[in-house]
C-alpha cells in the first residue's frame, strides 16, 4: 500500500509538471514574437538611418564636387584674365621704358653733339683771335711812333687789347668745355700763352710817343701764336 500511494504521487507530480510546461510554453513564444520584432523594427530603422546618411553622403559628395568644378573654372578664368592683364601691362612699360630709354639716349647723344660743336665753335673763334693778335702786333712793332702814323697806330693799340681781352675769356670758356685728360694738358699751355703774350705786346713803351719799332719783340709775339695756334687746333680738329 505505501508503495501503490507513493507511485501515485510520482505520477501525479509528473503529471503537474507536464500541465505546468504546456501552459508556460505560449507566454514564452509570445515573448519571442516580440522581441523578434523589436528587432525588425530596429533593423528596419538602422537601415533607413543608413539609407538617408548614405543619400545624404551622396548628396553632399556631389554638391562638393560640383563646387570645386566651378572654383577650378573660376581659377582658370581668373588665371586667363591676370595673363591677359600681365602680358598688356607688361608691353606697355616695356614700350614706355624703350620710347624714355630712346629718349634720354637722344637727349644725351644730341647734347654731347652741341656740346662738341659749342667746342669746335669756340675753338675756331680762339684761333682766329690769336691770327687777329698776331696780324695786329707784328703790324704794329714794326714801326716806331711817328706824327703820320698816330692814328693808324691808336688804332692798332685798340685792335690788340680789345682782341687779347676777348682771347683770354674765350680762352676759359674753351677749357672749361674740354675733357679732364684734355684739360689738365692744354689749360698750362694756354693760361702761360694768354700772360706771356700781353707781357710781350703791350711791353716797350707800348701806347707812347717814344716806342720804337722793334722786329724782335714781333718775332716773339709770332712765335708765341704760332706755337698755341698748334696746340688749340690739335684739340679743335681732333
Amino acid at each position: 500500500m505505501p508503495q501503490d500511494t507513493l507511485t501515485f504521487d510520482v505520477v501525479e507530480e509528473i503529471a503537474r509538471a507536464s500541465l505546468e510546461d504546456q501552459t508556460s510554453e505560449p507566454d514564452s513564444v509570445i515573448e519571442s514574437s516580440s522581441e523578434i520584432q523589436s528587432l525588425q523594427d530596429v533593423t528596419a530603422d538602422l537601415a533607413s538611418s543608413a539609407t538617408k546618411s548614405v543619400s545624404k553622403s551622396a548628396e553632399n559628395i556631389n554638391q562638393s564636387l560640383q563646387d570645386g568644378f566651378k572654383l577650378i573654372e573660376s581659377s582658370i578664368q581668373a588665371a586667363n584674365n591676370f595673363s591677359w592683364w600681365n602680358a598688356l601691362t607688361i608691353t606697355i612699360i616695356s614700350v614706355i621704358l624703350a620710347a624714355l630709354a630712346a629718349f634720354f639716349f637722344n637727349h644725351l647723344h644730341w647734347k654731347i653733339v652741341a656740346t662738341n660743336e659749342n667746342k669746335n665753335n669756340i675753338g675756331k673763334l680762339l684761333l682766329s683771335q690769336i691770327e687777329q693778335l698776331e696780324k695786329f702786333s707784328i703790324e704794329y712793332w714794326l714801326q716806331g711812333f711817328s706824327i703820320d702814323n698816330a692814328s693808324e697806330l691808336d688804332g692798332l693799340e685798340i685792335a690788340i687789347k680789345s682782341i687779347h681781352s676777348s682771347i683770354r675769356s674765350n680762352a676759359r670758356i674753351y677749357l672749361s668745355m674740354l675733357k679732364t685728360d684734355q684739360r689738365l694738358t692744354h689749360e698750362r699751355k694756354i693760361n702761360k700763352f694768354i700772360n706771356e703774350s700781353f707781357e710781350t705786346v703791350t711791353g716797350g713803351n707800348f701806347e707812347t710817343h717814344k716806342r720804337l719799332a722793334s722786329k724782335s719783340r714781333a718775332t716773339g709775339i709770332s712765335r708765341l701764336c704760332s706755337e698755341i695756334r698748334s696746340d688749340v687746333a690739335s684739340i679743335t680738329y681732333s
